[in-house]
């Protein structure tokens, strides 16, 4: 490290107490979840904060050798570190937005990557944009249209409204073990 640079990943750690479920914690402490809302194709969904390690710009992904695969990307470098990079829409089945080539410009500028962790790792995915970090009560989910049918119903833990759009509580846990499959 150069003289002057502070490496700000192990002090934003410090800041933030790891926790090794925070829904299950939410749900023990009667508090809210915070989480960053994004969207994927037409269909917005919502990630815990304190399972997601950064929210990147879009960068290369280079391919891995011998995967051709629709899931696996491949590997991306987020500040000097290769990580995988899983197709979340094909993971969670969600089509992607079928439009002019103006609205895939504004949607490659809109265009995020989200780090996400888990105990056996970081695993990149990217998605068509972030809006904003919300609080979400779990007791105000609708639970019950959250498993319907397959696709990304299976990993949710409820919907909620926000203004004009529903919004998807997606279950870390089985989103994590669906990415973690994709890349075997």
């Amino acid at each position: 490290m150069w003289r002057g640079q502070v490496d700000c990943g192990d002090a934003r750690r410090e800041r933030r107490p790891e926790v090794s479920d925070p829904v299950k914690s939410s749900e023990r402490d009667g508090q809210a979840l915070q989480v960053v809302v994004f969207r994927l194709g037409q269909t917005w969904l919502a990630w815990p904060v304190s399972a997601l390690d950064e929210v990147a710009t879009v960068r290369a992904i280079q391919p891995v050798p011998h995967r051709r695969g629709a899931q696996l990307k491949g590997v991306g470098n987020v500040r000097g570190v290769l990580l995988p990079c899983v197709n979340l829409s094909s993971v969670l089945q969600i089509a992607a937005h079928a439009g002019t080539t103006e609205d895939a410009a504004r949607a490659q500028a809109r265009g995020r990557l989200l780090v996400l962790t888990s105990a056996k790792g970081k695993i990149m995915v990217e998605v068509d944009e972030v809006d904003a970090v919300q609080t979400v009560r779990l007791d105000a989910l609708d639970v019950q249209a959250a498993h319907e049918g397959e696709g990304v119903g299976a990993y949710l833990m409820g919907w909620r409204t926000d203004g004009m759009r529903r919004i998807g509580l997606l279950d870390h846990r089985r989103v994590h073990a669906a990415l973690e499959r994709a890349m075997q």
